[in-house]
């Protein structure tokens, strides 16, 4: 949809329009299906209200960090400086607010239950991969192929679609007693490796047509991880006061997945470009002799390679004999002009 928008209607602005009808529905979904409780506003009395602006800064300051670190060249940045301070001093002043509140935003003694841990934990692990499992082929396609969005975000689009129908149908296939979760997310597991194994072999010549087999894999592979670990999160709340409480922190983990997935790809890919750094001779030729080895650490200034000089010492040879051959002929020129006079 926001390769619409940036394609077609050329307007980026609509991106941040195009949620409104989701959430719009959503709402309404939530009004219709969620048994009406009557009002308690005597709840606003013992409402979190240190968590709610040490939540939104605090965890706002360190996820903007860690999206716009790598572009604003991390600590050299006297932004990214301040949203590092924000982050180190609100951060434990939230937790330790969450810890003792009678009422908070998130109940982080339950996270002392060892499957909602697990699961908390394994969510967040998932995210990562499944992070780097989507952002890296459109990433090649559009920085290689030179696809536009439109054009590189069917696979994406082709793990999205898919989900509308895997998610309820791995929820029904998990509640069948027979079924054990422990083996869905096994075969969910080995379907995203395959994917990733599949995906690795990309070369130059790769289009958008063989990402088509390795995403549907992963569209596969990810209800079948994902409904299991919250399954075995849900299954440790104990009655619907603690709902509350589980959603936000099965919620948070996934929230900082996405903003540490944004920086450990651009970690990764920094590191690489400085692994794998372009090295090229100020003068073409054939290599002679190369004097170092494949991941060697060098230095700068040392030798790398060296060249075959024999194709410029022919060019040189050749450019000394047209040289030559110029001055003979300029010197010729004088006599050559006083004869022609002498003839006129």
């Amino acid at each position: 949809m926001a390769s619409l928008w940036t394609d077609v209607v050329h307007d980026w602005r609509f991106v941040l329009f195009e949620a409104i009808p989701v959430c719009a529905m959503a709402a309404l979904l939530v009004w219709y299906g969620v048994p009406q409780d009557p009002p308690a506003y005597e709840r606003f009395r013992i409402l979190d209200w240190r968590g709610v602006p040490g939540l939104v800064v605090g965890m706002g300051a360190f996820s903007t960090m860690l999206q716009q670190g790598d572009r604003l060249d991390w600590f050299n940045s006297q932004f990214i400086c301040v949203l590092a301070l924000v982050s180190v001093v609100v951060i434990p002043l939230m937790l330790i607010n969450e810890w003792f509140h009678p009422l908070p935003l998130m109940k982080l003694q339950i996270l002392g239950r060892r499957n909602f841990a697990y699961a908390a934990i394994a969510l967040f692990t998932f995210l990562l991969i499944g992070a780097s499992a989507s952002t890296i082929p459109l990433q090649y396609l559009t920085q290689v192929q030179y696809y536009r969005p439109l054009q590189s975000n069917w696979i994406t689009l082709e793990i999205a679609t898919a989900q509308l129908l895997l998610l309820p149908a791995t929820a029904w296939l998990l509640d069948h007693r027979s079924v054990d979760a422990r083996i869905v997310s096994f075969v969910g597991l080995a379907l995203i490796l395959a994917a990733c194994i599949g995906n690795s072999f990309v070369t130059i010549d790769w289009e958008r047509g063989q990402f088509y087999l390795w995403q549907a894999l992963q569209a596969l592979g990810q209800p079948l991880v994902v409904m299991p670990l919250l399954m075995m999160a849900t299954n440790t709340v104990r009655g619907p006061a603690e709902a509350p409480f589980a959603s936000a922190s099965v919620n948070m983990p996934r929230a900082l997945s996405e903003a540490t997935g944004v920086w450990l790809l651009a970690l990764i890919q920094r590191w690489r470009g400085g692994l794998h750094a372009t090295v090229a001779p100020r003068i073409s030729g054939q290599v002679a002799t190369v004097e170092v080895d494949d991941n060697q650490v060098v230095k700068a200034g040392q030798v790398l390679a060296t060249l075959d000089p024999r194709d410029d010492e022919t060019s040189v040879r050749m450019a000394e004999a047209a040289l030559e051959r110029d001055r003979a002929q300029g010197y010729s020129l004088p006599g050559a002009r006083r004869r022609v006079g002498r003839r006129g």
